[in-house]
């Protein structure tokens, strides 16, 4: 099946949008394909997001699962077709995330390094390049600061009632997802480097 989507999948590689107050805080305003893309924290509902917003008519989505702890059911509630969904669950992610990354008929690749040195990083950077793919790696918070290939970091707190916040280049929002995907109440968007009165003006103190 994968051969076949080959034969048709898309030249360019191009970006997406999430449609939401998300894309404003994006360097280009939108997520670009053939980057990675690392959530750190609890990033792991935000990352079925996007990767479901990337997928495109013939595209499929490949998980990475070392771990082992994946569930693929809760993709479906959140809309992605569980036909178009590849599950792989390798001792060691490097190998098979460079060959999803490199693979044109793969739209996106979701996956949860426990270990991700300076070189895997950047071959997997280099895979997704001419894939055209978008890889959306989830680390732990304690990674933040590491080195990094990725075009976008975004880091993740979990809030109360189901909301996070989301910080990214020294500003930040919060949001929540219902159990359908669907992104809601992006508020705050607001500069962490900015006056603390125009900060305190547009969080609505």
């Amino acid at each position: 099946q994968l051969r076949e989507r080959i034969g048709t999948a898309r030249a360019d590689c191009g970006s997406f949008a999430t449609g939401t107050s998300i894309d404003e805080l994006l360097p280009h305003g939108c997520f670009r394909r053939g980057t990675l893309v690392e959530l750190f924290g609890p990033g792991t509902a935000l990352a079925v997001v996007l990767a479901r917003e990337a997928l495109r008519p013939a595209g499929m989505l490949a998980v990475i699962d070392p771990a082992r702890r994946f569930y693929p059911p809760a993709l479906a509630n959140m809309g992605i077709d569980l036909r178009r969904l590849v599950v792989v669950q390798p001792t060691e992610p490097d190998w098979i995330a460079v060959q999803a990354l490199s693979c044109p008929a793969i739209d996106a690749v979701l996956c949860w390094p426990e270990r991700l040195n300076d070189k895997m990083f950047r071959r997997w950077q280099l895979a997704a390049e001419p894939g055209g793919s978008i890889g959306l790696i989830v680390r732990p918070s304690a990674a933040r600061g590491s080195p990094s290939w990725a075009d976008v970091q975004l880091g993740i707190t979990p809030l109360a009632l189901s909301r996070w916040r989301m910080e990214i280049a020294g500003r930040s929002l919060e949001f929540s997802i219902d159990n359908e995907g669907r992104i809601h109440d992006c508020l705050r968007m607001v500069s962490e480097l900015a006056d603390p009165t125009s900060a305190a003006r547009a969080a609505g103190a």
